[in-house]
């Protein structure tokens, strides 16, 4: 279920540029339509353990770059533990897509969202939105491009994979992890903020009359080098997610 929740995050962030991101109407087909499936599969299956721990697009990202949080919180939906899902993506200490790492799928997921997603992000961000039919039209760039920066991506992470000792692997994943998620607010942030002229249907609020022309270039330095500290300089304590409840009495 995760590698399948994997390549839908994969096959869903592009269409972002055909219609997601223009078009409400379609925008909320996704939604409803991911909803539905998350509400029926936990009418079938015990607790999180289909959509919340498997399935969810958004889980594998949250996996990649939240193995280290800074504290655990009380786990304000699980009443009692029943061990639907193990290991438990919120109650296992330090938890990274490496933690199965004995089934085949985990590491075909580790090469894909650890190896070719700092490729992936980057080019996603040198993609326009488009309107009407000519998204669809260029589906052969609009997946194209991402694919082919994922692959030389992810030929880069197998490259050091073997040149890097076994006991510093977690710190080679970290640091693709860091890299995928500086890449995201390296662009992300000018567009939220108004400097993105040619990709106004990003932006939150329009900031770039209050401030300097070069406020990006100091946000972009300090996100990236505040991720790289975070995600793979920073001594990580052993937390988990979230504080695991007590297990349910048989």
């Amino acid at each position: 279920l995760n590698l399948i929740g994997v390549i839908v995050l994969f096959l869903i962030i592009p269409l972002r540029h055909v219609v997601f991101n223009r078009s409400g109407h379609w925008t909320a087909i996704i939604i409803i339509a991911l909803a539905l499936l998350a509400f029926i599969t936990g009418l079938i299956y015990e607790r999180k353990s289909v959509w919340c721990s498997g399935l969810c697009p958004v889980h594998p990202v949250e996996q990649l770059y939240g193995s280290g949080p800074a504290f655990s919180p009380p786990n304000t939906q699980c009443k009692e533990c029943v061990k639907c899902s193990i290991p438990c993506p919120e109650s296992t200490k330090n938890t990274t897509v490496l933690a199965s790492k004995h089934r085949w799928s985990q590491t075909v997921i580790e090469y894909i969202l650890v190896g070719a997603f700092p490729g992936y992000v980057w080019g996603w961000f040198h993609l326009p939105d488009y309107t009407g039919a000519s998204g669809w039209n260029n589906l052969q760039y609009v997946y194209g491009i991402p694919l082919l920066s994922a692959t030389i991506s992810v030929c880069l992470y197998i490259i050091l994979k073997q040149i890097v000792s076994r006991n510093r692997r977690k710190f080679l994943v970290n640091l693709f992890a860091a890299a995928a998620v500086s890449c995201y607010y390296w662009f992300r942030l000018p567009q939220l903020m108004g400097f993105d002229s040619g990709n106004t249907n990003g932006e939150l609020i329009n900031l770039s009359s209050s401030l300097p022309a070069w406020s990006p270039i100091v946000m972009n330095i300090f996100t990236t080098t505040f991720f790289i500290w975070w995600m793979t300089i920073r001594k990580k304590a052993k937390k988990s997610w979230t504080i695991r409840p007590a297990y349910a009495q048989p």
